[in-house]
């Protein structure tokens, strides 16, 4: 995990040792598997599934400037700015917290968070949050399934999802 995470972790969560999950996951995450994870409420499965998609998203970040400043050293491209990683949550309350936790998470980074999810700008029409969206260009966008789908596939939110739909990112 990063060192400024780990920081972040213990000023404000108060944490000084991960959990089970937390341990399980970022080995399993950090090796880009696909997974399920499954624990009690308070087990630690937010920070669990995020610091290792946060500390990814950070070294690229650091990649980056620096490949702007001096991109000689780079044998290889370095990843350009935009949507690099998508939390999808079931509810617009959960959507907010994780929001919370990525924006206490990331206090002293570049990195942007967008957040798209029913009640979350004053507003709230779909068409602004998509303006937004398209404006601010963020490192990681937090969302429900159905305002994610209806601005990413406009064109599947015109009907119902169903079992055997399948979207292909």
């Amino acid at each position: 995990i990063e060192p400024t995470l780990i920081d972040s972790i213990k000023k404000h969560f108060k944490i000084d040792t991960p959990t089970r999950i937390q341990s399980t996951a970022s080995t399993v995450i950090f090796d880009r598997s696909a997974c399920f994870l499954q624990a009690s409420t308070g087990s630690g499965k937010t920070l669990a599934f995020l610091l290792p998609v946060l500390t990814q998203l950070k070294l690229t970040d650091r990649e980056t400037r620096l490949a702007a400043r001096a991109p000689e050293l780079f044998s290889r491209p370095v990843p350009s700015t935009g949507i690099r990683a998508v939390f999808i949550v079931p509810t617009p309350e959960l959507a907010q917290q994780l929001l919370s936790r990525v924006r206490t998470l990331l206090s002293d980074s570049s990195l942007t968070v967008a957040l798209l999810a029913s009640g979350s700008d004053a507003c709230d029409p779909e068409s602004i949050q998509k303006q937004n969206l398209l404006s601010q260009c963020p490192d990681i966008v937090i969302g429900t399934p159905k305002r994610i789908l209806s601005i990413f596939f406009p064109h599947l939110s015109k009907r119902p999802l169903e079992k055997k739909d399948k979207i292909s990112l």
